[in-house]
């Protein structure tokens, strides 16, 4: 029974270190701006094949598609003005509405709506089903490749976390392993710091509450989140990580000069930095199956052990993103409606 709450014990600390890795590959992302590039390389996709473009350059219609309405910069500023969120003149995300709205007040859309009007009737309806159909194709495709992108920089940055801060995971399980009170302690307080850390991801991603992800002050709010994490590594779970355990540390067996003892530590390191880099929803398997044995085990003596039933991953929704039936509808309407608006009331299209 040690061994099994032992493991119980080592998946919360991996899910607490995948979490902050979670953060520092988020940051990295949003300072590169993987999310913009990747919805640009997924819109001029759809612009090549559908061949929307009709006057002007390839360029100029996919920067009026994905252009931010609120930016004051007419080009992009630099490395500055990138790494600080300013002059930011793209958008991350692009909803089928938007695009609709976006695309029908282009001349290509213009173009688009004749083409639609002399069809009449569900033959013109038709075309811009297939339209709004295509594009939610291109944006479950993108949504995939930055899915891909976003593990491998969340793998990396799991090592790169393990090297920053001396996390070793042979170290990490003796010490949740050797004192089963001391295990207690640390699972009921990760239990309730992952519990909160799952309600306020979950807040942030409703529609609206994701903010200015590329501003200053996103910036500055993920950086201070990232520092916080690590802070209560030590002071509020008391893991025995940092350089003061590494093999030449204040706590270490040996020094610099064991060079044996020096590559062991390096391996380790490693190797914790790929059990990290498997993730968070890896890891809330590991904990919900475990949790769920302990709980049978601990049935036969008379003791309910508390789970984490609301850490467990949600899974997704077959279908969920694409628009219904009526959505579609509803879309076609905008579509004409707006086309009507753009270009009958513009001096010039």
């Amino acid at each position: 029974m040690d061994v099994l709450e032992s493991v119980l014990a080592f998946a919360l600390v991996m899910i607490l270190f995948s979490t902050i890795v979670s953060g520092i590959s988020e940051l990295a992302m949003r300072v590169v701006r993987v999310r913009a590039k990747n919805l640009c390389d997924a819109v001029t996709a759809l612009v090549d094949d559908l061949k929307l473009k009709s006057t002007g350059s390839k360029e100029d219609l996919v920067e009026a598609l994905l252009r931010n309405p609120s930016s004051t910069f007419d080009k992009e500023g630099g490395f500055f003005r990138t790494f600080f969120g300013i002059g930011e003149n793209k958008i991350d995300t692009l909803s089928a509405k938007a695009f609709v709205q976006r695309f029908a007040g282009t001349a290509a859309g213009k173009r688009f709506y004749e083409r639609v009007e002399q069809n009449g009737g569900e033959k013109g309806d038709a075309l811009v089903v297939s339209l709004i159909n295509t594009f939610e194709r291109y944006m479950a495709a993108s949504s995939e490749v930055f899915r891909k992108r976003a593990q491998r920089v969340a793998f990396v940055s799991a090592i790169v976390l393990a090297f920053a801060i001396n996390i070793d995971a042979t170290r990490l399980f003796s010490h949740v392993y050797q004192d089963r009170e001391q295990r207690a302690e640390l699972v009921a307080k990760l239990s309730d710091a992952l519990s909160e850390d799952a309600q306020t991801t979950n807040d942030a991603t409703q529609p609206g509450n994701a903010g200015n992800t590329g501003s200053v002050e996103a910036h500055a709010k993920a950086i201070a989140a990232i520092s916080k994490e690590i802070d209560t590594i030590q002071d509020v779970y008391n893991l025995p990580v940092g350089y003061d355990y590494a093999p030449w540390g204040e706590k270490g067996d040996t020094g610099l000069n064991d060079t044996a003892a020096v590559v062991l530590w390096f391996v380790k390191i490693f190797f914790t930095g790929v059990l990290i880099g498997l993730g968070g929803p890896f890891w809330f398997r590991i904990y919900a199956n475990l949790s769920q044995l302990v709980q049978v085990l601990k049935a036969f003596g008379g003791k309910s052990p508390e789970t984490v039933a609301d850490l467990r991953p949600q899974k997704e929704t077959p279908g969920a993103g694409r628009s219904s039936v009526d959505e579609i509808t509803e879309l076609v309407k905008l579509f004409k409606e707006t086309a009507v608006f753009r270009h009958n009331t513009s001096p010039s299209s």
